[in-house]
């Protein structure tokens, strides 16, 4: 059986105010909050339609590691932004 590591709330919050801060300094946006889905970052390339809930992404991770990770959603708006230039 795979030991199983356990993660506290407060530790995927910082998780993901880190990979949303990694996100808004390469590809540039702004954080804002919304009353139900909580912080999130708009404006990713000057974009207002690309938006990115980091709480969002790490939690898929989460769920299918093996599958995910937060490389993969980094990679997928950075090739948006590029195509957008």
């Amino acid at each position: 059986m795979r030991n199983r590591i356990l993660i506290g709330r407060e530790d995927i919050y910082s998780v993901s105010y880190c990979f949303g801060e990694i996100t808004r300094h390469h590809l540039g946006g702004e954080w804002d909050v919304h009353s139900e889905d909580g912080p999130f970052i708009k404006n990713i390339a000057g974009s207002k339609e690309m938006t990115l809930k980091p709480y969002n992404l790490v939690m898929k991770t989460m769920v299918a590691p093996n599958e995910l990770s937060l490389l993969y959603f980094f990679e997928i708006f950075k090739n948006a932004a590029n195509e957008m230039n």
